[in-house]
């Protein structure tokens, strides 16, 4: 819930920043001068390497609460064959099978 709040929060900043950049890029184009050429192919290089740092923070980050539910789940089922064994009989294991094929 926090993450997707700084996600939010942080979204109209790029937008902002990102409309800001391609406006000064449009204004760049029209330069003609191989200086300014070579600073508008770095500066949608730079764009194109954020893009996909953002796109690899966000797998990232998916992927860590993905492996703090699966550690939970392990740690529940420990708990689970803590206090009641590998009994088949327990009346969670058959809960379980039933939600699961």
């Amino acid at each position: 819930e926090a993450y997707r709040k700084i996600c939010e929060g942080v979204t109209p900043q790029f937008q902002d920043a990102s409309e800001s950049i391609n406006s000064q890029l449009g204004s760049l184009q029209t330069v003609q001068h191989p200086a300014a050429q070579s600073l508008t192919s770095l500066i949608r290089q730079l764009q194109g390497a954020e893009k996909q740092k953002l796109h690899l923070t966000i797998a990232m980050h998916v992927e860590r609460k993905r492996a703090a539910q699966y550690r939970k789940s392990l740690e529940d089922e420990a708990e689970h064959s803590k206090q009641h064994g590998l009994k088949p009989e327990c009346s969670c294991t058959k809960a379980a099978k039933e939600v699961l094929p």
